[in-house]
């Protein structure tokens, strides 16, 4: 695939910054790796999706998978690809309300 971004992923204190391309391939490793950062106690993460590249319908299944195990996950950035995204599927306010 030509232009592949692969997908970075970066913690600092209660955010997470997710860079790249946001699919099929790479959602499974981002629910994750969300989740353990996370961990058991399930704390408040703040996700920075502003250096996302490409997301498709898998990287919204994560996010709301991640939502659903997250009740306090909120994305506090997103790049215009992910905005696009939770507007055409109606996901703004689920995503972008603070949690």
């Amino acid at each position: 695939m030509d232009g592949y971004t692969p997908l970075r992923i970066d913690v600092f204190c209660e955010r997470v910054t997710a860079a790249g391309e946001l699919d099929m391939a790479t959602s499974p490793a981002v629910v994750e790796a969300v989740l353990k950062i996370a961990g058991p106690n399930r704390c408040r993460l703040d996700l920075d999706l502003s250096q996302i590249s490409f997301i498709d319908s898998s990287g919204l299944h994560a996010l709301l998978q991640l939502r659903a195990q997250l009740p306090k996950l909120r994305v506090v950035a997103c790049s215009s690809q992910v905005e696009r995204l939770f507007e055409m599927s109606g996901m703004s306010a689920t995503f972008l309300e603070p949690a």
